[in-house]
């Protein structure tokens, strides 16, 4: 590919001599003469023989990300983030913000990639007793008994700039490269003022740039302001910006509970649910809480009104992908169109072609279902046609 044909002998071009005119002075000759500074000539031999670091080439196909895993909400299984990106999670104290991350890895550690299986956690805050039996209850809580595929580090010992030299250490070498998710429990102690914005910018770029890199999902834990429930100080809104799902944690009333809401997310929109503690120390999602619609009576269903696909609830969503491939496994365009308007029509939606064609591109592109030799099949992570 030419990336700048124009830029082939751009130096011999504007860098002629002139032939001598008599009737123009010395002077006035070398101010029409186009010259380059050093920085310039640089730049242009670079260009003409490479490609400009971040050029994109329309011509080649990019493999869209890969889904990083899916979690279990009542016996359905719903996909979580992707590959090269990172989710931040945010909360007050004692909110569950950690035993969020053990459930998250616990679901990870059983439905992640072959290729990518094995998971690493860095905690910050607690000792090492505590951030060992959290690895075990990982674990513990996915019947996993192959202790190679979690590694867990305690780095409260360290200062934030030895910390963040230990993960990024850890991340580089060659034998994590099938590592499929990384959790950092404390990202606050890898700067020394979370108010710092050149110290936040280069955290958020770390991240961009080891998920990028490396083709693993990031998730990553910080408290929330005491003055409001945004993320704290210039580090929580550079990391909010870039973050691809933004997870805020809310303590019930009663304490023994939490909220988990998705406020952003850059893919399917998740149903919000709580967690709670068993007596045994072990966290489980107790309840689906909102976001869905699903056993509301027609007359009062909002799904009768406007509708579109980023709208619908992840379990809905999920449901009516199964129904589309109930009884086939593959369909081509036409008939996939036919099955979604059926499903569109079953769940009170307005079934039109353009309708269900706008369904139809908006799962394809959060690799809900996939295209391969003009026919369309399912690709939920942890399901199947049959549910």
């Amino acid at each position: 590919m030419n990336f700048i044909p124009e830029t082939q002998g751009i130096e011999e071009e504007y860098l002629q001599i002139s032939e001598p005119n008599s009737d123009v002075s010395e002077q006035e000759q070398r101010n029409t003469k186009l010259e380059f500074s050093p920085d310039e000539r640089f730049a242009i031999g670079y260009y003409e023989k490479s490609p400009p670091p971040g050029l994109i080439d329309l011509s080649k196909d990019i493999p869209r990300p890969s889904l990083a895993f899916s979690i279990e909400i009542q016996g359905k299984r719903v996909p979580f983030g992707s590959q090269g990106n990172f989710s931040l999670i945010i909360g007050r104290p004692k909110s569950k913000k950690s035993f969020l991350s053990i459930l998250l890895m616990a679901n990870a550690i059983k439905t992640l990639s072959p290729e990518r299986n094995r998971i690493i956690l860095f905690d910050t805050e607690q000792d090492r007793w505590k951030v060992q039996q959290n690895g075990r209850l990982v674990l513990q809580l996915a019947s996993i008994t192959d202790e190679t595929r979690l590694q867990v580090y305690s780095l409260r010992e360290f200062d934030s700039e030895k910390r963040t030299k230990i993960i990024k250490d850890v991340i580089l070498y060659p034998r994590n490269k099938n590592v499929g998710l990384i959790v950092l429990d404390g990202i606050r102690d890898l700067v020394t003022s979370i108010n710092d914005e050149e110290q936040a910018t280069k955290i958020a770029n770390l991240f961009l740039q080891w998920t990028a890199k490396n083709n693993f999902h990031l998730i990553t834990i910080l408290h929330q302001n005491k003055s409001d429930y945004n993320a704290r100080g210039h580090l929580g809104a550079e990391l909010v910006n870039k973050a691809e799902n933004v997870i805020v944690l809310t303590q019930g009333d009663n304490k023994k509970s939490s909220k988990v809401e998705f406020e952003f997310t850059r893919g399917i929109p998740l149903d919000s649910f709580t967690i709670e503690i068993d007596e045994e120390g072990k966290p489980f999602i107790s309840e689906i809480v909102g976001g869905n619609t699903l056993g509301l009576p027609a007359t009062d269903n909002p799904r009768r009104k406007k509708i579109s696909p980023e709208k619908v609830s992840s379990e809905l969503t999920f449901a009516m992908i199964r129904s589309v491939f109930e009884k086939d496994e593959k369909l081509p365009y036409g008939q996939l169109i036919e099955k979604i308007r059926e499903v569109l029509k079953s769940n009170q939606f307005p079934s039109g072609e353009n309708k269900a064609k706008e369904f139809s591109t908006y799962w394809n592109k959060l690799s809900l279902i996939q295209q391969e030799n003009s026919l369309y099949s399912i690709r939920l992570i942890g399901a199947s046609p049959t549910g």
